[in-house]
């Protein structure tokens, strides 16, 4: 049958989204934020024409998705560095539509994306193995320790435990996805077994075993638990009623095979874990990522400290014992700490809405794999942070929707769909909305990047001029103005400038929790003989950092 000029647009688009969809796991927003940048305004140009041809939108959808980044901007007034917890907040209002774009999705298109994003796990996970079998030796062999700690001794301990991480900044962040995909191929394997068709099976097979390798090289004990209890419960207890499942014994007799395979490698580390001495150990570290959250959520229980501020406030908070860290590594004591109680309790209402309406369904086996992969995802963010990286979220929320959007409505039901404008003009006005602010985010960092080109070209007016090109766009982001204070300090040499106390200054009123603008400025008024002013300053960033040792000795 012939399209018409619309509806060739619709499927253009359609395909351009499903394509971006699947090779968004692509991309690390933590090492290439400007390729991030460029993919979430495409998405927005891109998902404006969707919605404006589309004929249909679920207001009960609607509202349940777009209320979590709302509710992340309400206690906006509490937030203590309210750029970022904005920033941060835009940032989940893609997720938002991700979402409410697979709700919209008919059924071909679905079916294509679970395609597009398994082969994308396909090539995520041949780069793990390669990385395994010739990465890490190459690195060892032209790379010196010195250089790989440039930033750090992860980057060294990664190599030291052949620990892949593919396309991710850490293992388990690879877990956590791959354990997704996983429960999705276990589910067409049941799938695909029961209708006969038996390439398909094979081709499932020949994932699993894929993404099961890949899963392993990560060695993330979190994940493997994560994925063992769902595989072992949830295909049994959402599908009981199924007698079929039970004629499968071979795959049963794999998912034991998994468990033991599993329960091998966690034998193998099982010092790692049980050595409380280790300074290392994962296990102890956890614990004090979450006696700290549970620090600030005791301070601010209401409101939090503000989406994305998790980080600056910590090192207040930190154990001497504990390592550096931006995550709580408990993605609901994060929630708790930064968004406030309200926003917990809404995301758990989300899941318990999502786990109503799969107990009032009767799920096929490829639908109980997809729920299986949303419950490995929350079960791990446990014991991590996946859900605050875009990476990895965004096929959890791809996943939410695909359980939750699994029976239409019946066709008394037609007040929950609104067809007219109310919806599309709100629609319209936040989707231009958000992708002007990511224009304006990406012309930031451009600026930004070009003035500290400038600013190592030794060339400092052009690099004032660039960053504050970035200044005019967001006044209220204390990066600009820690930027601009060390161009000033370049630039005066071993003179004493105003400029560079005024724009430290800025910083540290946008985002007063981060001690390390204190310890600097003090650095600063002590080169010149400012003491009295140094001596306070010093005393701040102790204050919101007791625990390094750096500034303990510069107070004293």
């Amino acid at each position: 049958m012939r399209m018409d000029f619309k509806s060739c647009i619709i499927h253009a688009v359609n395909v351009l989204l499903l394509l971006m969809l699947g090779g968004r796991i692509f991309i690390c927003e933590q090492a290439q934020e400007k390729n991030a940048l460029l993919f979430n305004i495409t998405f927005y140009f891109l998902i404006f024409i969707h919605f404006i041809f589309l004929k249909k939108i679920r207001l009960d959808r609607f509202y349940l998705i777009i209320l979590l980044p709302l509710l992340m901007i309400f206690p906006l007034y509490f937030s203590v560095n309210r750029y970022e917890t904005i920033v941060t907040a835009v940032n989940f209002f893609l997720l938002s539509f991700v979402a409410l774009y697979v709700f919209s999705l008919e059924k071909e298109y679905k079916k294509n994306l679970l395609w597009i994003m398994l082969i994308a796990g396909a090539l995520v996970s041949l780069r793990a193995v390669y990385q395994w079998l010739f990465g890490f030796s190459f690195l060892e062999n032209t790379i010196s320790p010195q250089v790989i700690t440039e930033n750090g001794f992860y980057a060294l301990d990664l190599l030291k435990h052949r620990r892949v991480v593919s396309c991710f900044s850490s293992p388990g962040l690879l877990a956590s996805y791959l354990a997704m995909l996983l429960c999705i191929v276990c589910g067409l394997i049941f799938e695909y077994r029961e209708r006969h068709f038996k390439k398909r099976t094979i081709y499932s097979y020949l994932l699993a075993f894929l993404f099961f390798t890949a899963l392993i090289l990560t060695k993330t004990i979190s994940a493997y638990l994560s994925l063992c209890f769902v595989l072992f419960f949830l295909f049994f207890i959402f599908l009981k009623k199924r007698k079929s499942v039970w004629r499968y014994g071979k795959i049963i007799l794999a998912m034991f095979i998994i468990a033991a395979v599993f329960a091998g490698i966690f034998f193998q580390r099982i010092n790692f874990f049980t050595d409380l001495k280790n300074p290392e150990n994962s296990i102890v570290q956890r614990l004090y990522y979450w006696q700290s959250a549970v620090k600030v959520i005791k301070e601010n229980p209401l409101f939090g400290v503000g989406a994305g501020n998790f980080g600056f406030v910590y090192p207040r908070f930190k154990h001497e014992a504990a390592n550096e860290t931006i995550y709580a590594h408990n993605s609901y004591l994060q929630l708790w700490a930064e968004l406030g109680i309200f926003s917990l309790l809404f995301f758990l209402f989300l899941i318990r809405c999502l786990f109503m309406r799969a107990l009032k369904q009767r799920f096929n086996f490829l639908q109980a794999g997809m729920l299986a992969g949303t419950v490995v995802f929350l079960l791990h963010n446990f014991f991590d942070y996946s859900f605050f990286i875009f990476q990895t979220a965004f096929v959890w929320w791809v996943l939410f929707a695909f359980s939750f959007a699994h029976e239409e409505p019946e066709a008394g039901s037609e007040k929950q769909f609104e067809r007219g404008m109310v919806l599309r003009i709100i629609f319209s006005f936040l989707i231009i909305f958000l992708l002007f602010y990511n224009i304006a985010q990406l012309y930031s960092k451009i600026s930004l990047e070009k003035g500290i080109e400038f600013l190592k070209a030794k060339k400092y007016d052009e690099a004032i001029k660039s960053v504050n090109r970035s200044v005019w766009l967001f006044k209220k982001s204390d990066l600009n103005y820690y930027i601009l204070a060390h161009i000033f300090l370049k630039k005066n040499g071993q003179d004493f400038s105003s400029e560079v106390i005024k724009n430290y200054k800025k910083a540290i009123a946008l985002n007063r929790y981060y001690s390390f603008y204190y310890y600097e400025l003090a650095l600063y008024y002590e080169k010149h003989n400012y003491h009295k002013e140094a001596k306070e300053f010093f005393a701040k960033a102790v204050y919101f950092y007791p625990t390094n040792k750096k500034f303990q000795l510069r107070n004293n």
